[in-house]
């Protein structure tokens, strides 16, 4: 049984879900039971598109409440299955504005009514007008009137573009739907994307991209990746973390070894650039570039760029 599935069908608990991604957080940083390791940038980054400059990590938690969203519109629709039927007998008063008082239920029951906070936004009825109830359904603003506090039922205007976008079906039952969503995406990717970018907003750059198509080993994908967002273990990456004191550079003992220092102005490092010009009959600038030269001479400055550090 996959790990997608299971978190379809079951409501794992958050607890379960905050000790995989631990586990993989000490793959990812190379800690063992023997030895510790430094992150150097946060978890919330690593879940983020590749092309945002993430490792697209999946956010089981994000995860979690996108698959339950699914299972969420099916109970609203009231579709067609066994269990639909088995939950509303149920909770016959279930509704996604207010909370049953109830002392037992289902792990099913409670994973639903985690995710209505994160699912409801965005959340717009097709109705019936002979169908639609007009206290207790979305029709008119975001929540049903009868949710409303008195004083925004009194002072709010009428979102008039709600009412002209409002869809009306006279031959066919209330239903619900999420907006924006086009025909070619899914209820899963739109809400897991809207919940991921929603905690990880940051700006695009599309070096990222020209990154990951290097043609090198990963290792020295992961060392670029974390070079970019400028959290290489330097010295004065880590006084800037207030973890260690402001040195110069271990080999040449005159500057403050920053990452920039160490990979281009460096005696040592300089050695092994004259070296790479010589030999590929260019003149290397202080940067990185992707769209200079075939993909063996971009594979080659990223791996010599590596080795300065490491070997």
């Amino acid at each position: 049984m996959s790990s997608i599935y299971s978190l379809t069908v079951h409501a794992i608990p958050n607890s379960v879900l905050k000790k995989l991604p631990k586990i993989a957080r000490n793959f990812l940083w190379g800690r063992s039971s023997n030895r510790s390791s430094f992150h150097s940038i946060g978890w919330n980054v690593t879940t983020i598109d590749k092309a945002e400059g993430g490792l697209s990590i999946s956010n089981l938690k994000h995860v979690k409440t996108s698959l339950m969203a699914k299972n969420l519109f099916v109970v609203l629709n009231c579709d067609d299955k066994f269990w639909v039927d088995i939950f509303q007998t149920n909770y016959k008063d279930f509704s996604i504005w207010s909370s049953l008082n109830i002392s037992k239920t289902s792990c099913l029951y409670t994973s639903l009514s985690n995710s209505i906070v994160d699912v409801r936004v965005n959340l717009v009825i097709t109705c019936n007008p002979n169908l639609v109830n007009l206290w207790k359904d979305p029709w008119l603003y975001e929540i049903p009137i009868a949710f409303k506090p008195t004083y925004l039922n009194m002072h709010i205007p009428i979102n008039w573009n709600r009412i002209s976008n409002l869809k009306i079906e006279y031959h066919a039952n209330n239903s619900w739907v999420w907006t924006p969503i086009t025909s070619s995406t899914k209820l899963v990717n739109v809400n897991y994307n809207r919940l991921n970018l929603t905690s990880n907003s940051r700006e695009h750059w599309e070096g990222w991209m020209f990154m990951w198509c290097l043609h090198v080993i990963p290792r020295v994908k992961f060392f670029l990746w974390k070079y970019f967002h400028g959290k290489l273990v330097t010295y004065a990456c880590l006084y800037n973390l207030n973890i260690g004191p402001a040195e110069n550079c271990t080999f040449s003992g005159l500057v403050l070894e920053t990452a920039e220092y160490v990979i281009w102005s460096c005696n040592r490092s300089k050695i092994c650039w004259d070296l790479v010009s010589a030999y590929a009959g260019v003149n290397l600038n202080q940067k990185f570039k992707f769209r200079i030269g075939d993909k063996g001479f971009k594979a080659l400055i990223a791996s010599c760029g590596w080795a300065i550090c490491f070997l």
